[in-house]
């Protein structure tokens, strides 16, 4: 029974972690564009660049930024899981346990 608690919590924390992390990268991209857009120099290429992040959003959501943002979370979040999944299958097999 502690085997599948410790499956689930390992599934729940790197499900979680892989959501949050393009999130974080996209999120962390477009608060650099928009300040970058604030320097004299700087606005044009930011202007272009935060254009094409908002349009790389808009394709995976069928139009919209937050369905984009989502797709792209639950997707890294789904392999995140299943890579897990897989590791701890190989572990229980013994494939992941050094036999000397």
């Amino acid at each position: 029974m502690t085997t599948l608690r410790h499956l689930l919590i390992s599934l729940l924390l790197s499900g979680l972690f892989c959501f949050g992390t393009p999130l974080l990268l996209l999120g962390s991209l477009l608060i650099l564009l928009l300040g970058l857009q604030t320097v004299p120099g700087m606005a044009a290429i930011a202007t272009v660049g935060l254009t094409q992040l908002l349009e790389f959003l808009k394709i995976f959501g069928n139009g919209n930024l937050w369905e984009g943002l989502w797709v792209i979370g639950l997707s890294w979040g789904l392999v995140g899981v299943l890579f897990d999944l897989y590791i701890f299958c190989q572990y229980q097999m013994g494939e992941g346990t050094s036999h000397q």
